[in-house]
């Protein structure tokens, strides 16, 4: 009887253990995607901007942007600036170009109008579009969003 109990300790023991390591690579997956979702996120921050522009506010996100099990990250700021829109996406446009030709990964810049029919990115519209209401008349809010896209889902729930 005596060896039965020590047998149903140590099973006991093993199963925890194991349960605790599952738990602690979950958690460690989750934990490095949210890290890669604030390096796009502190990218933006760093990148210049038009020098008549300031920082309302900076976002991340990890999520699944399509239909297939994998994880994306964005990271956005929102902006406003007495430049017009054309002014900015001009600002903005070498950077945009540049990313056109990196498979997986984006740079875009979105204004309060914008159409929401790419789901991803409606979090960052939502809140663009709440401080695009504060914002003077003769401001122009608009998001500035770096999307690196199409890495392994892992178990992070978010990317399924």
């Amino acid at each position: 009887m005596k060896d039965v109990k020590k047998l149903l300790k140590y099973i006991g023991i093993s199963i925890g253990t194991l349960l605790i390591f599952v738990a602690l690579v979950g958690i460690g997956s989750i934990f490095e995607d949210n890290w890669r979702a604030r390096a796009m996120e502190k990218w933006i921050v760093t990148i210049d901007h038009p020098g008549e522009s300031h920082h309302l506010k900076s976002m991340s996100l990890v999520a699944n942007f399509g239909q297939s099990n994998h994880c994306d990250f964005a990271g956005g700021e929102i902006r406003a600036s007495s430049l017009s829109r054309k002014e900015i996406n001009r600002f903005y446009e070498p950077l945009m170009i540049a990313t056109y030709k990196i498979p997986n990964k984006s740079f875009e810049v979105y204004f309060p109008d914008a159409d929401e029919s790419y789901s991803a990115v409606s979090v960052f519209l939502d809140e663009l579009r709440r401080l695009d209401k504060d914002a003077t008349s003769t401001e122009t809010t608009y998001l500035v969003l770096a999307i690196d896209a199409m890495h392994p889902a892992g178990i992070d729930i978010r990317c399924h």
